[in-house]
């Protein structure tokens, strides 16, 4: 069930780029609104190939992280496992969906372009404390400069998008079946 937090946080997440746009840049066609937050077209070819590399850099970089916290003996992942082995299945598929679209709009379409990869990575990592988990927010500050770097590079959200949400469903799953 989504509760009141998320639901207003989502619509945050949604408006506020909308109305910064519109009423403080005056940008009055919502069609240039839509570009400025990096939603242009996008061959399927191109969408594919950026999709699976930027995918493949953020799991072997989760994966190379969670590596080296291990070998340090710091290792509270296990928060984020109980948080989301509870949650219903449909609350779930809406945070694969709707959640991480909202968190590309937000944070690598609006906030890339005004405040840097770094500051929007921050914001985005504190965004991940409720898990009460070190390594998840510290993972999801790198993966925030990532998903950031390679939004600078392509400047389309359509990649970002459904690499972030191929990586949490597999995180998932790979979470589901080995626990």
């Amino acid at each position: 069930m989504l509760n009141i937090f998320d639901f207003f946080l989502d619509i945050l997440f949604f408006i506020l780029p909308l109305f910064i746009l519109i009423f403080v840049f005056k940008i009055r066609n919502i069609k240039d609104v839509f570009k400025e937050l990096g939603l242009k077209k996008i061959s399927f070819k191109s969408l594919v190939k950026h999709t699976c590399i930027l995918f493949f850099l953020i799991f072997c970089t989760s994966f190379f992280l969670s590596f080296v916290f291990s070998l340090f003996g710091f290792q509270d992942l296990s928060l984020v496992s109980k948080t989301l082995l509870s949650l219903p299945k449909t609350y779930l598929i809406y945070l694969f969906i709707v959640r991480v679209f909202f968190e590309e709009w937000f944070f690598r379409g609006f906030l890339v372009k005004r405040i840097g990869v770094i500051l929007s990575s921050i914001i985005f990592a504190c965004m991940h404390i409720a898990y009460g988990s070190v390594v998840e927010i510290f993972g999801a500050f790198v993966l925030g400069v990532l998903l950031g770097r390679y939004f600078q590079k392509t400047n389309n959200l359509w990649p970002n998008y459904l690499a972030h949400m191929l990586y949490n469903v597999s995180a998932f799953l790979l979470l589901y079946f080995t626990l």
